[in-house]
């Protein structure tokens, strides 16, 4: 994991996307077009960072989309470049997304991942996510999706003796 010390998380731009494509490209059974993220881009509850690796010369690894739409939220797309796996990103990623979350009122957060993914999955169960669907055959009539969920915690300070809950 000591690849996260050099690494930046920052707000997604139109000039990542060749190499945010070409990510998606080799990792998604089902992958993004060039026009889906540009229309997260322009969509007023959605919000896509990405993290860049490195010193002097700069190599963009790995990417999360997502949407707030009141008090859920969705993680539209989170994807490492299979050259830096494993490295701790994604998990770095995903603890972004959920104090993003915590910090605009979040209070579940949902996701949709491949049955076979088990890597993700491991990293979302680590995470407290609980499996709560199930749809069969959906990415490329092959493989199901499993549906997950996470209750975020809101730590409320009282201000004053009435709201003070003991």
């Amino acid at each position: 994991m000591s690849c996260l010390v050099s690494s930046a998380i920052r707000k997604m731009r139109p000039q990542d996307l060749p190499d945010v494509l070409a990510i998606e490209k080799r990792s998604s059974v089902t992958p993004w077009s060039e026009r889906m993220f540009l229309d997260e881009f322009s969509n007023p509850f959605a919000f896509c960072y990405v993290i860049e690796e490195g010193g002097a010369v700069k190599r963009l690894v790995a990417y999360i989309c997502f949407r707030i739409l009141g008090n859920e939220s969705e993680v539209l797309n989170l994807c490492v470049s299979p050259s830096w796996r494993g490295q701790g990103f994604g998990r770095k990623l995903m603890e972004f997304y959920l104090e993003s979350c915590l910090a605009q009122g979040v209070e579940r957060s949902y996701l949709e991942v491949c049955s076979s993914n088990d890597r993700a999955m491991g990293l979302y169960r680590s995470l407290s996510y609980e499996v709560v669907g199930r749809r069969k055959r959906f990415y490329q009539g092959r493989f199901d999706a499993f549906t997950l969920m996470k209750t975020l915690r809101k730590t409320r300070i009282a201000t004053s003796k009435e709201d003070d809950p003991i």
